[in-house]
């Protein structure tokens, strides 16, 4: 189609396009309403002719929990104690809550978080800096925001701040109700925070205390305690519990080690939307839960750390612990280079007759100190312990095993035998997860096997006669 050709039809498409524009002005101006009025109505139409009512996507409805429909939107100030604060920066709403020490959260009182020591924080973080912490001057931290994201794009809309005055937990906690109150909010912390000289959170390494940084940052300020100490309690529940309870969240914690299980709480996962209904309706009633929401994830910090100070601090406690924890407890000192310590613990799991994954763990954390500190005969016993336990086929002892014999003892007929023993269970299919690497497995007992034989070709015999009697 040349250029003449397209101008002419587009000129006919615009003449197309206003004859019938000035059809409907005519069909639809007020001086036809009669023919409004006797319009056929929806329910009279065929049903492929009328008209589907328009549905709002899922993410644009507000969510509501059940049983909020029973009351009216109400401000958060008329429904929770605390007070607004107005200044040019914004509005933020403060509200503190005051506990005594002795107060039980779970199975567990407040004061025993005092209890904890330097040394202890310490050997459980292995962060040199954890020794200056003194609970008495620590805010323990939690942050509610609008996302699980640490991009500028996420805001925190709550912060609370536990501490220890006197004989009380004290919690604060910070709240604006608009992204313009920002600023405001960020002044009030900064003010709040600077009296501390620590911080506990509970993967606030990872999140809390990264996103807040942010926050100050984009408003010109700086995070009071970016350098200050920081015990972060997920990694320490890790490093104690993961082994036995797999799970290490917060609210699995409180309910399998403080005797803590929470009623009519929020999700941490609905905390984001309720804050965009909040932001949509101004209902406080949401808003209240998530309060107390992070209330209860202050508090269970705070219980949380005196159930670790009875880890370290308590030899009675450590006689009823389950031998999974004795060994998570028992890596913790042999991380810290603690290797008396650690056997110790070890010894107590093995004496505990654990279930048989668990005991060959003990035996191989526990041969592998031996062997560091050339005590090979009890390395020994242990490896021949493993084996003999029976489970899928793990190269370690074996392999352990053979090198004794071979290098230590020089008995190359056993260390032979160990190595034919390997190459059986390999050949029954028992290797267990290393099914990935078993032909290079194969292959390097293959080769021990070959050099052990020509050893003993080479060997005198008289001297492997003395040797073997030895053995």
């Amino acid at each position: 189609m040349d250029r003449q050709s397209k101008k002419k039809k587009i000129a006919e498409l615009r003449q197309m396009v206003d004859h019938m524009s000035e059809r409907m002005i005519d069909k639809h101006s007020p001086s036809q309403p009669a023919v409004i009025e006797k319009a056929t109505a929806p329910e009279q139409l065929p049903k492929s002719h009328q008209l589907k009512p328009k549905l709002q996507k899922p993410e644009q409805v507000p969510h509501r929990a059940a049983g909020d429909h029973s009351h009216a939107p109400q401000p958060l100030r008329e429904i929770l104690s605390g007070t607004e604060s107005e200044t040019e920066e914004g509005t933020v709403f403060f509200s503190e809550d005051i506990f005594p020490i002795h107060m039980f959260h779970g199975t567990r009182a407040l004061h025993e978080a005092l209890d904890v020591s330097p040394d202890t924080l310490q050997i459980l973080t292995g962060d040199d800096t954890i020794h200056a912490l003194d609970i008495r001057r620590t805010v323990f931290i939690d942050t509610e925001t609008t996302g699980l994201s640490r991009s500028t794009g996420t805001f925190v809309f709550l912060v609370g701040c536990g501490f220890f005055q006197d004989e009380e937990f004290i919690i604060r906690q910070y709240f604006m109700h608009r992204y313009e109150d920002e600023l405001a909010l960020i002044i009030q912390l900064e003010r709040e925070l600077r009296a501390y000289t620590s911080i506990i959170s509970f993967n606030g390494k990872q999140f809390d205390v990264p996103l807040l940084k942010n926050r100050f940052l984009l408003n010109n300020m700086l995070f009071p305690l970016a350098r200050k100490p920081h015990l972060d309690l997920l990694h320490c529940a890790r490093s104690l519990w993961k082994a036995r309870l797999r799970w290490c969240n917060l609210a699995h914690l409180e309910y399998r080690l403080l005797g803590f299980e929470r009623q009519d709480d929020v999700p941490g996962s609905e905390i984001p939307l309720l804050y965009t209904q909040y932001l949509h309706d101004g209902d406080g009633h949401p808003i209240k839960k998530i309060f107390h929401h992070n209330q209860l994830d202050i508090l269970s910090m705070v219980t949380l750390l005196g159930t670790i100070n009875h880890y370290f601090a308590s030899d009675n406690f450590r006689q009823e612990l389950n031998p999974c924890d004795l060994y998570s407890l028992g890596n913790i000192y042999r991380n810290r280079s603690l290797h008396d310590e650690a056997i110790s613990l070890y010894r107590q799991g093995l004496d505990k007759s654990p279930e048989p994954e668990i005991e060959y763990k003990l035996l191989k954390a526990t041969a592998g100190l031996h062997k560091r500190s050339a005590n090979f005969a009890q390395a020994q016993s242990c490896w021949e312990r493993m084996i003999l336990l029976g489970l899928d086929f793990e190269p370690y002892p074996y392999e352990e095993l053979a090198k004794y014999q071979e290098h230590i003892r020089k008995n190359f007929e056993q260390a032979a035998a160990i190595c034919r023993s390997a190459l059986e269970k390999m050949a029954q299919h028992q290797y267990g997860s290393y099914k990935g690497s078993f032909p290079r497995l194969k292959d390097q007992f293959l080769y021990r096997l070959n050099r052990l034989n020509r050893k003993m070709k080479s060997r005198p015999q008289h001297n492997s006669s003395l040797r073997s009697i030895k053995s």
